[in-house]
């Protein structure tokens, strides 16, 4: 079998080793959670003689707790950590010691109901504007920015990091000079890996110029059809949010979706908004 490296984990890990705070946005099956848990790993070696308290932020606590779960999973299977112990029996919290006594906490929470007046080391936004199972309206992307940049980053201590990640798909509209445009129009190339681009796209800090493009090709997807006749066309890898016999809400993964099952869906709602918007939201 024949591995081609991702060479974009190599940037992200740089881009998050050295600077306090980090923001990526990338497609889904990029490895962005993934990298972000084995950050969290090496900040836990890199730390181990003082107390870390760290908050995991996702679109709701749920989805953030699937990502810690993750997170523990990968901590468990690395021999390395075998001295990091674990001081809690909670699912829902990670609380570590180190034989130096310094104590590692992650907690997960949502966006829009965390409590105020925390100030951790660490926060980790994880697709805080995207809940798998939620297409969100303008009103609610604005609610989070907003959130996001009164209180989040304020919330860490002096000299803390934040980290921000989100996806991004083909479809998701940007705005360059000529007007607004899908990503997936920046360039004709369909084969897997890297091509050079030279194009203006507006952020935050004005236009910048983007320099690669890079595709994934083309790959597995899944169509779940539900009872009302509505399809979710999505990756194998997606996230979905279900409810199993014992009425018990759990994550998983498309291709573990067996027919029968509940699915968590909000109705009417468009996660990046249309290319036109009604009056009374302009």
């Amino acid at each position: 079998m024949k591995f081609r490296k991702g060479r974009h984990l190599n940037v992200w890990c740089d881009m998050l080793q050295k600077s306090r705070n980090t923001c990526i946005l990338a497609p889904r099956k990029h490895s962005k959670s993934n990298t972000i848990y084995s950050w969290l790993l090496w900040k836990n070696m890199r730390e181990l003689d003082r107390n870390l308290e760290i908050i995991y932020l996702s679109y709701k606590k749920e989805l953030a707790a699937y990502h810690l779960k993750r997170y523990k999973g990968m901590k468990e299977r690395n021999e390395f950590f075998n001295e990091m112990r674990d001081i809690t029996n909670a699912e829902g919290i990670a609380k570590y010691q180190w034989p130096t006594g310094a104590k590692h906490i992650i907690e997960p929470e949502g966006i829009l109901s965390f409590k105020r007046g925390r100030h951790p080391d660490i926060i980790i936004l994880d697709d805080v504007l995207a809940d798998p199972t939620t297409m969100m309206d303008l009103g609610v992307i604005e609610k989070i920015n907003q959130r996001v940049f009164e209180e989040v980053v304020s919330m860490a201590k002096e000299g803390g990091e934040i980290k921000i990640i989100g996806c991004v798909n083909t479809e998701t509209l940007i705005l360059i000079p000529k007007g607004i445009t899908r990503i997936g129009d920046l360039s004709d190339h369909k084969l897997l890996g890297y091509c050079n681009i030279k194009e203006k796209v507006y952020g935050i800090q004005g236009f910048n110029e983007a320099t690669s493009f890079y595709s994934k090709g083309q790959g597995k997807g899944y169509i779940l059809r539900v009872a009302n006749g509505l399809s979710l066309h999505c990756s194998e890898e997606h996230p979905l949010l279900t409810l199993n016999s014992e009425g018990i809400q759990e994550w998983k993964m498309a291709k573990d979706i067996q027919e029968g099952e509940f699915l968590a869906i909000q109705f009417g709602q468009e996660i990046f908004g249309n290319k036109t918007i009604e009056a009374d939201k302009a």
